[in-house]
This record gives C-alpha cells, sequence and structure tokens, in this order.
C-alpha cells in the first residue's frame, strides 16, 4: 500500500483568502457582556497564553546573508524577479560561491552572471568562480549560504569524496544560521538516521524551524518535506502524524501538489472520501496523474459516476510521473476497471433502466456519462429529487471549466 490507514485527522476543506487567517474563535461570537469580571479574567488568561506560546514558538529571522548575499533574498540579484514560488528543478535559482550572489535560471543561462567558458562571475569578477575550493573557502568563513552549498557537494559527491557524515557536519552549521533548506535536509537526516543517530525529537524541531520559511524554501526542499510527512505518518506515533500534519496541510494549502496529493491519499486510505476528493481534485488541476486516478476511485466509492468518468478521462490525457512499478500498475489497473464500467454504462437507459439496443446512443452532452431511450427520460433522470443527474453533471461541467484553464496557463 502506498501509505498505510492511520486514526483520522479531522481536517477541513481547502482554506481560501477569506478565511485562512481567521481564527476560530471568531466564529463562537463575542463574550463580553457575559459578566464584566469572567470576561476579563478570560481576557487575562489568554494574554498569557499567548505571551507563553510567543515565547516557545521560534521566531522568523531574515534571510539576508543566510541564503544569499542579494540585497532582498526573494530576489534575483540582476532581474530582480522572484526567486521563490517557481516549479521544477530546471527554474531553480543559482547560486555565485565567490560573492553569494543568487540569480534565477534564465538570466544565470543568459550568460549575463556567469562566462562558463573563463569560469568568471560576472557579478564580481571573480575568476574560478565554480570551483570546489571557492565553497570551501566560504563555508570554512562561516556563511550559511557556503556550509549548505557543501554539504550539497558532499551528499552528492560532486567534486569531493561522497560522505553522510560530512554532509550532516555543514548542514547541522547552515541549519544553526536559519537556512532553511539546510534545515529540511537535517531534519531528514535525523528521521532517518543518515550521517548520524537517528532522533526523531530532533527531526521535528528542525521542521518546526523550516516551516517557518515554507514560502521561500526551494522546489527540493519542500518535496522533500512533503515526503519526510508521509514517513512520519508511517510510524503510526500520534506525535509524529500531528507533526506530519503541521507539514502537509499549509504545503497544500499554499498550493503544492505534491502535498496535496499525500494528503489526499491519507484520507483516502483513512476512507474519508470526502475530504479525500477535495485534496486530490486541487492536485489533480495542477498536472498530477496519480492524483486524478484516486479522485476517481474517491468518485466511485461515493457513486458520482459522473465525476468518476470525468476523472478516467483526464488520467488518461496526463503524463505518468510514477517512479514505483506498483504504484503505476495499479493506477493502470483502475484506469481498466473504470472504462469497462463506463462502457457497460452505455448500455442502459439512465432515466428508465431499460436496455438499450442498437449502435445509435442518446448521450448527455454535458457529461457525456449516462444514455438515454430519448428526451423524456433524460429529463425524468435530470429533474429526479433522489439520485437526480442535474448537481453531478453540472459538477463536471464546473471541472471541465478548470481543466480548461490549467490547460490554457501551461500552454
Amino acid at each position: 500500500t502506498y501509505i498505510t490507514p492511520v486514526p483520522v485527522i479531522r481536517i477541513g476543506p481547502v482554506p481560501t483568502e477569506k478565511n485562512r487567517n481567521l481564527p476560530s474563535s471568531v466564529q463562537g461570537g463575542d463574550r463580553s457582556a457575559v459578566g464584566g469580571d469572567i470576561a476579563a479574567r478570560e481576557r487575562e488568561g489568554a494574554c498569557r497564553d499567548s505571551t507563553a506560546e510567543a515565547m516557545s514558538t521560534p521566531t522568523v529571522q531574515s534571510l539576508k546573508g543566510v541564503v544569499s548575499t542579494n540585497v532582498d533574498p526573494s530576489l534575483c540579484a540582476l532581474c530582480s524577479n522572484p526567486l521563490t514560488g517557481r516549479r521544477g528543478v530546471s527554474d531553480s535559482p543559482r547560486l555565485c560561491f565567490c560573492c553569494g550572489k543568487q540569480s534565477c535560471a534564465t538570466c544565470h543561462d543568459s550568460g549575463t552572471s556567469y562566462d562558463p567558458k573563463a569560469e568568471r562571475c560576472l557579478l564580481c569578477n571573480a575568476t574560478q568562480a565554480g570551483r570546489i575550493g571557492l565553497v570551501k573557502k566560504q563555508a570554512k568563513k562561516g556563511h550559511a549560504w557556503g556550509q549548505f552549498c557543501l554539504g550539497i557537494k558532499f551528499h552528492n559527491g560532486n567534486g569531493v569524496a561522497k560522505s553522510e557524515f560530512e554532509a550532516v557536519r555543514w548542514f547541522r552549521k547552515a541549519a544553526a544560521q536559519g537556512h532553511p533548506d539546510a534545515l529540511v535536509d537535517m531534519s531528514y537526516h535525523c528521521f532517518h538516521g543518515i550521517g548520524c543517530k537517528p532522533n526523531m525529537a530532533e527531526s521535528r524541531k528542525y521542521v518546526e524551524r523550516a516551516m517557518l520559511h515554507r514560502r521561500t524554501l526551494t522546489d527540493v526542499a519542500q518535496r522533500d518535506l512533503a515526503d519526510l510527512a508521509v514517513d512520519y505518518i508511517r510510524t503510526h506515533s500520534t506525535d509524529m502524524i500531528e507533526a506530519a500534519k503541521t507539514i502537509l496541510v499549509p504545503l497544500a494549502s499554499d498550493g503544492l501538489s505534491l502535498a496535496q496529493c499525500k494528503l489526499g491519499l491519507y484520507f483516502f486510505k483513512a476512507d474519508t472520501y470526502e475530504e479525500s476528493k477535495q485534496w486530490l481534485t486541487a492536485a489533480a488541476l495542477q498536472g498530477d496523474r496519480e492524483a486524478a486516478v484516486y479522485a476517481m476511485e474517491c468518485c466511485r466509492k461515493l457513486r458520482e459516476i459522473p465525476q468518476q468518468r470525468f476523472w478516467l478521462g483526464t488520467a488518461s490525457k496526463l503524463e505518468s510521473l510514477i517512479d514505483i512499478p506498483e504504484r503505476e500498475a495499479g493506477c493502470i489497473a483502475a484506469m481498466d476497471h473504470a472504462s469497462e464500467r463506463m462502457r457497460r454504462l452505455r448500455d442502459v437507459c439512465g432515466g428508465c433502466g431499460a436496455k438499450l439496443h442498437g449502435k445509435m446512443r442518446n448521450i448527455c452532452k454535458g457529461c457525456r456519462t449516462y444514455c438515454y431511450c430519448d428526451q423524456n427520460c433524460q429529463k425524468l433522470h435530470w429533474n429526479r429529487l433522489e439520485g437526480g443527474h442535474r448537481a453531478d453533471c453540472l459538477e463536471v461541467l464546473d471541472l471541465k471549466k478548470k481543466f480548461k484553464q490549467m490547460e490554457k496557463r501551461e500552454g
């Protein structure tokens, strides 16, 4: 199985801009009129609680000089375009090891920040800017961005002998200065015991600090966090499940499709199909094929046949990014089973249930799921109070509209 079923975490629908920042106490009404002394004591107690919470909560520090030496670490040093919020490794920011300036992939690839033939940085005019010696020099000077880059070098064995122990040593130093990606890497290494002893408590502490900067994390770091949350869930520990929730829900609410898919899969394995469908739909509308397949299965469980057919067609169009053969084979088997069910459905009238003969079919032009004997049967099915076709067909039309908008953005 992909994610082992665990006790259900009750999480509401996907937050919106209107309700995301509203505290839950707003829905309870104003209780200040119920006794002045009681209200005063409650306010005093709430003030003490908030003060204690603020003292125990890590503060968000400035990333200037930590992830780069840019005047604004969130902007490219050349074109001033945002460096965060990108999708795909090819769009990752590029860091100069000589001066610590960070530029977007477009400026770097166009040759405005680095000359690969002369190995010269065009931002500070330093030579041999791509050599491993510069990374070591900056790391030993105490620059967090240099320490993190050196940890990556040791982790991948790029230019140096591969060593997870050395990688953890430099990741730990960068994380101590608040480097967001280093915090993610340390949480992963501490949980799995790679290059250090396994320590779940320390892993959670690094995660809490990393989530303070989740919107500045690179795409790779965000995906690593989502994968780590799944590992937390598989421990079956209540504390670790709560920690996984603090990772997946904010990342999914920020629009990370991988987090939305994994959160939807968690709810699917826990048999809470309504919550699962909400998150899987959000991920599938970003082009996640596995999310589309599981959204199709959610609709099958909820007996929403038109929506099931829509997600079947959507999953058939999307490109598979699953790198595990067993999971891909399971998706293909589910799609084949749904296709056979849709084929049999067209041999029966959706209104009266009579068997249809011949090759010609009067099919619903909206969802293209049900077939009918004539227009009267279609009206009967459309206006039926229980199990009627109106709500399902309108939902499919709305999904088609959203999917076309997604294709238009990507095209």
